[in-house]
């Protein structure tokens, strides 16, 4: 090769670098803007889907403490019926709204409750059902209640 040669090539190769810089600087710019751009959809889903662990976990959590505090409302309700009834006196109506307040809490909590959970939650609704159904009477309103004195009514 000659020297007419060898610089005919080098400045090819010049040229050719000269005009693909640009070419190339905006095809790496393009790369590491996607590249963020990919980073942060995935940032942005992981901390939506942690937004929505957490949410969920409020629900449930919100969940226990309405099932625990109704069972609890609704069964202290019934043993102030039981000393009423001792006593004389006529059933509280409130018993019944704390066990419609209670049944559904439980509805709402069969479809967010873990079945293990909602297994123990059944077995205390139906226990405070069999307790309803000791106490022996029925709530106001409906035929053999006990009236406000405390005594059943004479049936004929």
């Amino acid at each position: 090769m000659n020297t007419g040669t060898v610089a005919l090539l080098v400045a090819v190769v010049g040229v050719a670098g000269t005009l693909l810089a640009p070419v190339t600087t905006a095809w790496v710019s393009s790369r590491s803007r996607r590249q963020e751009f990919e980073f942060q959809q995935r940032s942005e889903l992981t901390k939506r889907h942690m937004d929505d662990e957490q949410a969920n976990l409020e629900r449930l959590r919100d969940t226990y403490v309405a099932l625990n505090s109704g069972a609890r409302r609704y069964r202290f309700r019934m043993m102030e019926d039981l000393y009423a009834i001792r006593s004389g006196t006529a059933p509280d109506p409130a018993t019944e709204v704390a066990r419609v307040e209670f049944q559904d809490t439980y509805a709402k909590a069969q479809m967010l409750v873990p079945d293990d959970v909602l297994r123990r939650c059944q077995a205390v609704r139906v226990a405070l059902a069999d307790a309803r159904k000791l106490l022996g009477f029925r709530w106001p309103g409906t035929p053999g209640t006990i009236s406000r004195s405390g005594r059943r009514p004479i049936r004929s």
